[in-house]
């Protein structure tokens, strides 16, 4: 992220298109509306928690759309907040959290 943005987003008024649930943890596809000026290509974001130790995710819609993503760590823990402006909200726990990104 922080090579492609030169930043790390807050995913304002992006759109989660997938969750996945998993034994392994929790995948989710980001469609990313906010991106820097020199990137002309799509681009999705996927998130990936591992070693989830607690969720709780509601409000699923057939638009997703992010107010924010925050994360904090919690004891040996990364804490992940997702506020939503439409649709999908809730929390992760999870024992560590990765991103990638691929354009289109």
């Amino acid at each position: 992220m922080l090579s492609v943005y030169g930043y790390w987003p807050s995913f304002h008024d992006d759109i989660i298109k997938e969750v996945t649930l998993g034994i392994d943890g929790i995948a989710m596809n980001i469609l990313m509306q906010s991106k820097p000026e020199d990137v002309e290509k799509e681009c999705m974001v996927k998130l990936k928690f591992l070693g989830v130790e607690d969720m709780n995710l509601e409000g699923w819609y057939s638009c997703n759309i992010v107010l924010d993503i925050e994360f904090e760590y919690e004891r040996e823990n990364i804490k992940s907040m997702i506020c939503a402006s439409l649709g999908l909200t809730g929390c992760i726990v999870s024992k560590s959290m990765s991103a990638e990104i691929k354009f289109f």
